[in-house]
């Protein structure tokens, strides 16, 4: 009986050994949360989704840092989908969409909070607090895949 519990946990523990393990970077400091958005512009062509506070992500990494980044994004032929809270650093947002090359759709703030934000690209997730100034990116595919699934089911509801 012994011989069997020792070998089912053996098995157990040999499984995950050969299981591919999501990579995880953590990012620090303003500085850190700006190579957040200097990884995605490194997959051309793609689609970055996220769930944002405007208000919140200025604070974070500084408005002249992400309106450098538009013009690169555009080059490089990447596009942003946001959704943001309906204030009014959002809602003004929303209105240089073509500038930014991007797309904004508002939620109501004063029934959802978002205080930080979440993106989805290639397959990552990025996990970021503004306020804490981290962000925690898990390389996944399935993990990926779920969060943009549920983005997508977001989004068309607004």
């Amino acid at each position: 009986m012994l011989h069997s519990r020792l070998y089912e946990q053996e098995k157990i523990q040999t499984t995950w050994a050969e299981r591919a393990r999501p990579k995880v970077t953590f990012y620090e400091g303003a500085e850190g949360l700006r190579d957040v958005y200097r990884d995605f512009h490194s997959y051309r062509n793609s689609e970055v989704l996220s769930f944002t506070n405007c208000k919140a992500l200025y604070e974070g990494v500084g408005k002249n840092f992400l309106y450098q980044t538009y013009k690169k994004r555009q080059a490089l032929g990447i596009t942003v989908k946001s959704l943001c809270p309906d204030n009014p650093e959002d809602t003004a947002e929303q209105r240089q969409d073509a500038r930014a090359a991007r797309r904004i759709k508002l939620f109501p703030h004063q029934k959802y909070r978002i205080p930080n934000e979440v993106i989805v690209y290639a397959d990552k997730v990025a996990l970021m607090s503004f306020a804490d100034k981290i962000s925690v990116v898990i390389e996944n595919k399935e993990i990926a895949e779920s969060l943009r699934t549920i983005w997508h089911m977001v989004w068309d509801q607004y």
